[in-house]
């Protein structure tokens, strides 16, 4: 009889660790696209800091209640750690630790992900309110431009590039509430996919443009061909945004032109010179990489040492490519961990998904899977993969990927 209650003593204690850790990682991911401004970071409760550290807090109780049990590493796992590693040891050498820790963090969360026993039905519940709060960081993105009149709509995520980044991501997998079958989440899919198309045109990003699309006909091709035709509708229906910018942008474009003569304005010639200073500093240091973070303080000493040329980078951030900016932060080593980390994660989901017939593929899956594709299409044009507000949706995506796609596997078998 007391075996018995202990039993279901350690039940409740278990279940009440996992409902938490659910809601911690729900709050989590749908609070900090909301709230994280850090230029006004007076204004903001930190919902990153707190949320981050209670998830952590709550997973490592969750290993010794209601009895200790270390979880079993796989190979992506194993992989994850080593790459972790690697960027723990740059920073401590080369690097700076503030510019590693984000991605830090959100490899630590990739890995919880992974062992944090979520049902199905608690997974469906988080990508359901990630793609609503992307809906609602669009709305602010629409409302910034339709009645602030902003040439450049950031919402709540610090600039275009982000904003789109964030959007790219949630806007193909929208379409899996399409394909549903209740009738309520098929109206607030349409909804959200408009509300996101509208954000995203808003952004006037053509990175993030070319990438949503590669996800949104990704998706199509794979569960309904017929929704094709609503990418075509959403491309007419908000191309005009673009047209009646041109007036925005070539009036600011003179003015521009006007305050700093001889500056570069074609950010595709911006970013192939980012490019290739950044090839440059790999090559000067091809195996340990220039150091995690140090990317704009080596271009900043190389303007300033070169002021004839500085015109050719007019107000940049970043390398605008993680790829490169692993290679140059991180070296060869890192990005290969890198890509290792992002193939071997999704490659098992992958294969899942296409082994079988494309029509029966789980829709959530297939949605997962595409704004996936999707965000890792934007970062050959921006550098998005630690910049907390948009990346964290990515992670927390990647993570839940692989028991999405398991889980169809099994069903289809």
């Amino acid at each position: 009889m007391c075996e018995s209650c202990e039993l279901v003593a350690d039940g409740r204690k278990e279940s009440l660790l996992k409902q938490a850790l659910f809601v911690s990682i729900v709050f989590l991911a749908c609070a900090t696209p909301l709230t994280y401004w850090p230029q006004s970071s007076w204004l903001s409760f930190p919902f990153y800091d707190v949320g981050m550290g209670v998830v952590f807090s709550l997973f490592g109780l969750s290993l010794f209640v209601p009895r200790p049990a270390i979880p079993r590493l796989n190979t992506p796992e194993l992989i994850l750690g080593l790459f972790w590693i690697w960027v723990g040891l740059n920073a401590a050498i080369r690097g700076s630790w503030s510019a590693a820790k984000p991605l830090m963090d959100l490899l630590l969360l990739l890995f919880i992900l992974a062992h944090a026993d979520l049902s199905e039905g608690k997974i469906k519940h988080l990508l359901l309110a990630l793609m609503t709060t992307g809906a609602v960081v669009a709305s602010f993105g629409a409302y910034e431009y339709l009645y602030e009149h902003k040439l450049w709509v950031a919402a709540t995520l610090l600039n275009p590039n982000t904003f789109s980044g964030y959007l790219c991501l949630l806007l193909p997998m929208s379409f899996c509430l399409w394909k549903v079958e209740s009738p309520r989440l098929k109206l607030l899919g349409i909804l959200i996919t408009t509300v996101m198309a509208f954000g995203m045109t808003a952004s006037f990003t053509r990175g993030g443009y070319i990438a949503v699309l590669v996800g949104m006909s990704g998706f199509a091709l794979m569960k309904d061909k017929r929704l094709f035709l609503v990418i075509l509708a959403y491309m007419i229906a908000f191309g005009f945004i673009v047209s009646e910018a041109r007036t925005r942008f070539s009036s600011i474009a003179v003015l521009s032109n006007d305050a700093q003569p001889g500056t570069v304005k074609d950010t595709r010639a911006t970013r192939i010179y980012l490019w290739g200073f950044a090839w440059q500093e790999f090559r000067a240091s091809p195996l340990s990489g220039i150091g995690i973070g140090t990317f704009q303080s080596r271009l900043d000493k190389y303007l300033e040492d070169n002021p004839q040329i500085k015109g050719r980078f007019p107000n940049t951030s970043g390398p605008h490519n993680s790829y490169m900016k692993m290679l140059c932060e991180l070296g060869l080593p890192g990005l290969v961990l890198f890509l290792a980390v992002l193939c071997s994660w999704i490659w098992k989901s992958g294969k899942a998904l296409f082994s079988a017939k494309w029509s029966r593929a789980d829709p959530w899956a297939a949605g997962v899977f595409w704004g996936l594709v999707s965000f890792l299409v934007h970062n050959l044009t921006n550098t998005l993969f630690m910049i907390i507000p948009c990346a964290l949706a990515f992670w927390v995506s990647l993570g839940i990927l692989a028991r999405l796609a398991e889980g169809d596997a099994c069903a289809q078998s």
